[in-house]
C-alpha cells in the first residue's frame, strides 16, 4: 500500500503550498482527511505487528515505533530551529518565546513547551489554547482576545500533531487489541460520540478540534477492523484476481474528497459540517479496501520501497516548503514561471529532502532493528509465510 501512502503524504504537501504561495490556489482544503487515512491504515498495520512480530514483547514494539518515529522528527526539528530560525533569519519565531519571557507568570509554560517540541505529546492540544502572558493563564481559542498568544506559534515543526496522535494510539494499542468486540464496537462509538455530538449540538469544535487523539481514536480502531476482515477473507482474497482495483479506486475516492472538500470559511452556510458528517463514510468505505490492497501490494518490492517515502515527506514537507520558497525569493529561476512549474518545482524540494532523510536516518535504523529481530527471534519452519508478511508491515506509515 506504499503508493496510496505517498499519495496521502503529496496531499498534504499540496495542500501546505498555499501557505506559502496563495496565488498558485491548490486548493486541497480536505487534506486533513488524507492525515485521517493515514491512521486508519495504521490501525490496520499495528493489529497486524501486534498479532504476529511483536506478540511476545510489548516493550520491542515500542521500541520499534520510538525508532521509526523519533529519529525523522527530531533531524527535522533540527534541521528546522538551525536554518529557519538562525541562518534564514525568520526571527519572528523568538519573539512569540520573548512574550512568554517577560512576565514570570508564564514561566510554568517553557517546559512543557519545550517538552512538546522535543517529544510530540501534548502538541494536538497546544492548537487549542492560547496563553494571556500577563497573567500567565490558558485560555481556550475561540475564547481568546487578540492579545493573547496563540500556542501553535510555539509548535516549531507543524506536522508533528499527527505524529503525537500516531505515539498516543502506539502506547495505548496492545491493550486495545486484546479488548473484546463488544467493547471495541462500545470504544468506537464513544469515540465518534467525542467529536460528532458537539458539532451535532452546534458547538464551534471545527476545525482544530481535529488535531486531538480522542476525534481520530476512531479510526485507528476502524483500522484495527480492518485487520479483522482481513484475517476472515484471507483464504478468498489471496485467490481474488482483482484485488489490484482497491488501489486506484481508493486514490481516487481519497483524492475527491480533499478536492470537493469546502474551505474553513464555509462553516458559515454549513458545507463544511456536512462534508465532517460524511468523513465517516468514506473511511468506512477505505476501511473495507485495505484488505484488498494490502494482498494485492505485500509481495511488489517498488511499492514498499516508494511507500518508505511517506512519513520522510509528511514530516520534512513545511521546512522543504521553507526552503524552496527561500530560494525562489532569493535566486533567479526564470524557467520556473507557470503554477503547475512552481508546484512541481516545490515538491520536487521536499521529495529531495524526504529522500535523504529515507537514505541517511530510517533505512540504517530498520535495517539494524531488523537484524536486531532476527538475531533474538528463532525462525520456525512454520513461519514462512508470516514472515513474508511481516517484511512486507515492516515499512508501515507514520
Amino acid at each position: 500500500m506504499g503508493t496510496l501512502r505517498v499519495f496521502l503524504a503529496v496531499l498534504v504537501a499540496l495542500a501546505h503550498i498555499n501557505m506559502f504561495e496563495p496565488s498558485l490556489s491548490v486548493g486541497l482544503y480536505g487534506a486533513m482527511f488524507a492525515v485521517r487515512v493515514f491512521f486508519l491504515m495504521s490501525g490496520f498495520y499495528m493489529a497486524l505487528v501486534l498479532e504476529t512480530r511483536y506478540k511476545d514483547s510489548i516493550l520491542a514494539f515500542y521500541k520499534a515505533r520510538a525508532l521509526r518515529l523519533y529519529p525523522v522528527y527530531w533531524v527535522t526539528l533540527i534541521l528546522t530551529v538551525v536554518f529557519l530560525v538562525v541562518m534564514l533569519g525568520q526571527l519572528h519565531t523568538f519573539a512569540y518565546w520573548a512574550e512568554l519571557f517577560k512576565n514570570p507568570r508564564s514561566w510554568w509554560l517553557i517546559p512543557p513547551v519545550l517538552l512538546s517540541n522535543v517529544s510530540f505529546f501534548g502538541i494536538d492540544f497546544m492548537y487549542l489554547f492560547t496563553v494571556n502572558t500577563s497573567q500567565g493563564s490558558l485560555i481556550y481559542y475561540k475564547c481568546a482576545s487578540a492579545s493573547d498568544l496563540a500556542l501553535r506559534f510555539f509548535v516549531l515543526v507543524g506536522p508533528a500533531w499527527a505524529m503525537a496522535t500516531q505515539a498516543t494510539f502506539y502506547l495505548i494499542a496492545p491493550f486495545i487489541m486484546k479488548l473484546r468486540r463488544r467493547n471495541m464496537a462500545i470504544l468506537i462509538l464513544f469515540s465518534l460520540a467525542l467529536f460528532y455530538v458537539p458539532l451535532f449540538m452546534g458547538l464551534p469544535v471545527l476545525p482544530d478540534s481535529r488535531y486531538l487523539f480522542s476525534a481520530n481514536l476512531f479510526l485507528f480502531l476502524f483500522g484495527y477492523l480492518s485487520y479483522l476482515l482481513y484475517k476472515s477473507l484471507r483464504p478468498h482474497l489471496e485467490e481474488f484476481p482483482y484485488s489490484f482495483l482497491a488501489i486506484p479506486f481508493s486514490i481516487l475516492l481519497t483524492g475527491v474528497y480533499a478536492y470537493y472538500y469546502p474551505s474553513i470559511s464555509a462553516c458559515k452556510d454549513g458545507m463544511l459540517i456536512t462534508w465532517t458528517f460524511l468523513e465517516p463514510v468514506f473511511i468506512v468505505v477505505l476501511g473495507s479496501f485495505i484488505p484488498f490492497m494490502f494482498v494485492a501490494t505485500k509481495d511488489i518490492k517498488w511499492d514498499r520501497a516508494i511507500g518508505e517515502l511517506a512519513y520522510p515527506i509528511y514530516v520534512i514537507h513545511i521546512f522543504g516548503l521553507e526552503i524552496s520558497t527561500k530560494l525562489l525569493s532569493c535566486t533567479q529561476l526564470s524557467w520556473i514561471d507557470t503554477a503547475t512549474e512552481r508546484i512541481a518545482y516545490h515538491l520536487t524540494i521536499i521529495i529531495a529532502f524526504a529522500v535523504l532523510l529515507l537514505v541517511l536516518v530510517m533505512r540504517p535504523i530498520t535495517n539494524w532493528v531488523n537484524r536486531n529481530h532476527n538475531r533474538v527471534r528463532k525462525a520456525k519452519p512454520s513461519d514462512g509465510q508470516v514472515t513474508r508478511i511481516l517484511n512486507t508491515a515492516s515499512s508501515d506509515e507514520s
